[in-house]
């Protein structure tokens, strides 16, 4: 592990097992002892487990130098604080109780649902909003396909049905129709405008082929080399009729 000090901050270089989590909370209790208000610094990570791992080491860590002196002089070693004392620890740790609501030691996708709700009018977004669960996603999905099906044609509906279940015939229509909404809907979300069909009218479908065209190929396919055999021959004959 390597660290590189970026003005006063500092970009730590890891691999997974190296330690990140243990400078991590040397950063986090090197503010707090020195006097930075615990609402005032933030720590955010990719999981609830790592966050939760977090704050669970400063409170730990805290609570240990604030009650053994041979633990005040290992997290002042850490910290680069020779001199600190188990009185001082028990101070911050005090404050970090008693302004734990406060404390922001969370997942990225946390912080980032904070700032989309604090700024929700200049974002143009309605007021309430909420993330929506797996569960209400799943619903919602289905409610999708049943307004489809609903307003489709229902020939087309059943023959669509049976080319996308092929031999998986125990499988429910709307379980089918569901799945395929499921994959598709990651892909629709990757393309250029994941808003409405824009992304798919930047394409246009090639025109149909003129008799000219259409003669060019059967002829073509009539003068190409063929492998030895009799399949290949009747192949041949058969898409040249077709």
């Amino acid at each position: 592990m390597s660290s590189l000090a970026i003005n006063e901050r500092r970009l730590i270089r890891a691999s997974a097992g190296t330690g990140k989590t243990y400078q991590l909370t040397n950063r986090f209790i090197s503010r707090l002892l020195r006097g930075v208000p615990p609402s005032q610094i933030l720590a955010v990570t990719f999981t609830r487990n790592a966050a939760a791992e977090i704050l669970n080491r400063i409170l730990v860590r805290l609570a240990r130098a604030a009650s053994d002196p041979e633990e005040t002089g290992r997290l002042g070693e850490a910290i680069g604080e020779a001199d600190l004392q188990p009185a001082r620890c028990r101070e911050v740790l005090g404050e970090v109780v008693d302004t734990l609501q406060q404390l922001r030691v969370s997942t990225l996708d946390s912080y980032f649902n904070q700032v989309a709700t604090s700024f929700s009018l200049e974002l143009r977004l309605p007021v309430p909003w909420q993330m929506i669960d797996d569960i209400q996603t799943a619903e919602l999905k289905r409610e999708a396909v049943r307004r489809v099906v609903n307003q489709g044609n229902q020939a087309v509906l059943r023959r669509l049905v049976n080319l996308l279940a092929g031999s998986d015939a125990a499988r429910s229509v709307e379980d089918t129709l569901v799945g395929v909404v499921t994959d598709l809907h990651r892909i629709y979300r990757e393309t250029e405008a994941g808003t409405g069909d824009k992304a798919w009218k930047w394409l246009k479908p090639p025109s149909r082929p003129g008799r000219s065209e259409i003669d060019e190929v059967v002829k073509a396919m009539e003068n190409a080399p063929l492998p030895e055999g009799s399949s290949w021959q009747k192949a041949h004959q058969k898409a040249i009729a077709d």
